[in-house]
């Protein structure tokens, strides 16, 4: 996806308090668990000058020590180990859907960290996009690590699985006070639970069909948001969303059955079309 295209999406998604897309670049806040168990915190920024085939990466001294998992976050999240050349040799072919439908260049929107991708999926069920930002920056003001000079509007880093773990029977309660429907914190808290414990593993070496059998094992996770996380957190390739608002309108007057019959010919970069039917509304 060009860089703009790509922007765009995290500028729609951004978490109230721990990014921000400014000036034609993302930023945000990170914070890291270093092998001796002190945690690094600060904040980066990543921009893109038209025609140059790399991203640029600042951040605070702060984060030096955690440098490679800084590098490996921003990996992710712009899918910058992709050859577009694979997903456009087979997706040219949605053109003959509709022309232009297909984008060369397509990118995956991927995750910095894991668990603040799949909470800020919970949370975007059955609500509007901005609700659940909303719901999301409640949700950091609560728990978030607050930090020191960031820029305007970087206040806090994302919770970590211990910090909603660490509410104990409480935890529900306190989320319902943020507008957190029962349903979605206990979600939330399960996925915290799985990761924490090593259960889950949402990360682009474990296995997605594994893995969204077990989020599909949590109550209140459907098929949706287990391809949703799988696609966002581990950067699986061939998801495909047949029942999301999104490609229904992309695609009108096709059934979800017939958008699966006609999504077999993108494997296995179904992920990826869904991107480009997104990105034609």
């Amino acid at each position: 996806m060009p860089w703009d295209g790509i922007l765009g999406f995290l500028a729609g998604r951004a978490i109230p308090g721990v990014e921000m897309v400014q000036d034609g670049s993302y930023m945000r806040t990170a914070s890291f668990r270093l092998a001796d168990n002190q945690v690094c915190s600060g904040w980066l920024t990543v921009s893109h000058q038209e025609g140059r085939p790399w991203l640029a990466l600042a951040l605070s001294r702060s984060l030096a020590p955690a440098l490679p998992q800084v590098r490996d976050g921003i990996r992710r999240l712009f899918d910058l180990d992709l050859d577009p050349a694979g997903p456009a040799r087979t997706l040219e072919a949605m053109n003959a859907c509709r022309p232009g439908l297909f984008v060369p260049g397509i990118r995956l929107p991927g995750c910095f960290t894991p668990f603040e991708t799949a909470t800020r999926a919970v949370l975007g069920q059955q609500v509007t996009v901005k609700a659940a930002s909303t719901l999301a920056g409640r949700l950091v003001t609560l728990l978030g690590r607050p930090l020191a000079g960031t820029p305007e509007g970087l206040t806090h880093a994302f919770p970590e699985p211990l910090d909603l773990l660490a509410l104990g029977e409480s935890a529900q309660n306190q989320l319902g006070r943020l507008g957190i429907i029962s349903a979605r914190a206990q979600c939330i808290l399960s996925i915290a639970r799985g990761l924490h414990h090593g259960e889950l593993s949402l990360t682009p070496q474990a296995n997605p069909i594994l893995e969204m059998d077990k989020l599909r094992a949590i109550r209140g996770i459907g098929g949706w948001t287990a391809q949703y996380i799988a696609m966002r957190t581990m950067g699986y390739a061939d998801a495909f969303l047949d029942t999301d608002a999104g490609v229904k309108q992309a695609l009108p007057g096709m059934s979800a059955r017939e958008l699966r019959r006609l999504s077999e010919a993108w494997r296995p970069w179904r992920s990826y079309a869904v991107m480009c039917l997104w990105n034609s509304l």
